[in-house]
């Protein structure tokens, strides 16, 4: 993916890249795929913003919902606790996942998670990239 050879790069041999390395502008084109989450004091996960194209996918903003509420009954703990890993652990993984979309229409994704250098807020990067979804929402 090409979001983590970014980061991959910008963090060389160390953890994770700086904050002020990391540059929208040279990752322009994944914007409308990336979205940040943020570990809350209650331990839940958020949604710190999400691109255009997620949230057409899901048919709403995902701006301040947990994201868990993504995922099917016993999937949500699991992928809350993937996030926290992502976080604790400062190593990225990928993730594949088969859903649908707020239409009803089958959707087959790749989620890169990756630690964020914003230790403060203690967000993770995320980027999903759809493997197959309905052409309609402009997926390739």
């Amino acid at each position: 993916m090409e979001l983590f050879q970014y980061w991959n790069e910008v963090r060389g041999d160390r953890d994770l890249p700086r904050r002020d390395e990391i540059q929208p502008a040279d990752i322009r084109s994944l914007l409308p795929n990336i979205f940040i989450l943020q570990a809350e004091a209650d331990g839940g996960i958020h949604f710190r913003l999400a691109g255009t194209h997620i949230c057409g996918l899901f048919g709403d903003e995902l701006r301040h919902r947990q994201f868990s509420a993504l995922w099917l009954g016993g999937q949500q703990e699991e992928a809350a606790g993937i996030a926290v890993e992502v976080v604790k652990r400062c190593t990225p993984m990928l993730l594949t996942a088969s859903g649908a979309t707020a239409t009803g229409d089958r959707l087959d994704v790749e989620v890169l998670l990756t630690p964020s250098p914003l230790p403060t807020v203690r967000a993770t990067a995320y980027s999903a990239r759809c493997r197959r979804c309905p052409v309609r929402y402009g997926c390739t």
